[in-house]
């Protein structure tokens, strides 16, 4: 799956949206690169549990004060997932030559 081309260099972006939901899509790019040593590794990313799972009480023990931090972090998942689908859905600016000369 090619993504989205950046308008500054013109290749494929690794970032991805799900227009229906707004939640970020992860693809393995498979990218290497040779250490100081010679020896090849795999790029990573590093990364949270809480930002690779989609339900914050999964992470809970269930105490009351987990739970109310569990709600907080989804309520603002939800959030975040909103703005990207909203930003998907709006329009690009279209720009006139001619508005900027009067």
């Amino acid at each position: 799956m090619i993504g989205p081309v950046s308008k500054k260099t013109g290749k494929p972006t690794r970032v991805y949206i799900d227009p229906k939901t707004g939640e970020k899509l992860y693809q393995q790019t498979g990218e290497i690169f040779v250490n100081a040593k010679g020896k090849v590794i795999r790029k990573t990313v590093k990364s949270t549990k809480m930002a690779e799972t989609k339900d914050a009480f999964a992470l809970s023990s269930g105490s009351k004060i987990e739970s109310i931090y569990a709600q907080h972090a989804n309520s603002l998942k939800a959030m975040a997932n909103k703005a990207r689908k909203l930003m998907l859905e709006t329009p690009n600016l279209i720009y006139s030559q001619t508005a900027k000369q009067n």
